[in-house]
């Protein structure tokens, strides 16, 4: 009961103070840490209700600076969620679909990448909610060629698990060595719904098809490059 009142949240907002340029937790949601601190035991047993929350952050650069801050602790980290959306600047824009603020595409997938491998230490992450749409107008070379006469909907999809993929790779190929499945690999990162909703609209296909292609792709690629 002591446990629940004091460890048992469902979500933990941690924020950035602007004020005094630090990283926060909401008090409105606080969990008593202290207690992990009692004894072994206690600490044994609290632990895992403490990191099974979702620790939900502004957006990958916070995510970034957190993660150097908690160090070894990210190993028990469950779930995390980005709370602030963006996308790409070149991306495109609908008044009806809705439209987030701006963020270079370049230096949003850099920062991915170098978070991607600091997550890779989170050793029981189960889901990543990314908050980014992305643009599709530049043409990666693809990772796994194509064949047939795809429509354009299922190009942008495959482009969109690519970039993903290609992103997060150092995280899913740890949780593949930890013994996951390429489905649970596959499935980690959440990517935001606005990508379907988008190639839906402008490719005119049922929303839902886009993101049943990304998962299938997506899992191919693990089979491809990590689980091969």
């Amino acid at each position: 009961m002591v446990y629940d009142l004091a460890l048992a949240r469902s979500q933990i907002t941690i924020y950035w103070d602007r004020s005094d340029k630090r990283l926060r937790q909401n008090p409105d949601c606080r969990v008593f840490g202290s207690l992990l601190r009692t004894c072994k035991t206690v600490h044994a047993d609290a632990r895992a209700m403490l990191y099974s929350t979702t620790f939900e952050i502004e957006d990958m650069e916070y995510l970034d600076i957190w993660l150097q801050r908690i160090g070894p602790r990210a190993a028990n980290i469950r779930a995390i969620k980005l709370s602030q959306p963006f996308q790409g600047s070149g991306a495109r824009q609908h008044p009806i679909l809705g439209n987030f603020p701006l963020w270079s595409q370049k230096d949003y997938r850099a920062t991915s990448r170098r978070v991607a491998r600091l997550l890779s230490h989170c050793e029981n992450l189960e889901n990543l909610d990314l908050g980014f749409r992305y643009t599709l107008r530049y043409r990666n070379t693809a990772l796994i060629k194509t064949k047939g006469n795809p429509t354009r909907w299922e190009v942008e999809a495959r482009l969109l698990a690519e970039m993903v993929f290609s992103d997060l790779l150092p995280l899913l190929k740890k949780t593949k060595s930890l013994g996951k499945t390429s489905v649970q690999v596959a499935n980690l990162p959440k990517i935001h719904p606005k990508n379907f909703e988008y190639i839906a609209h402008y490719q005119y296909v049922t929303n839902g098809e886009p993101e049943q292609e990304v998962a299938r792709h997506m899992k191919l690629l693990v089979e491809r490059y990590i689980s091969g």
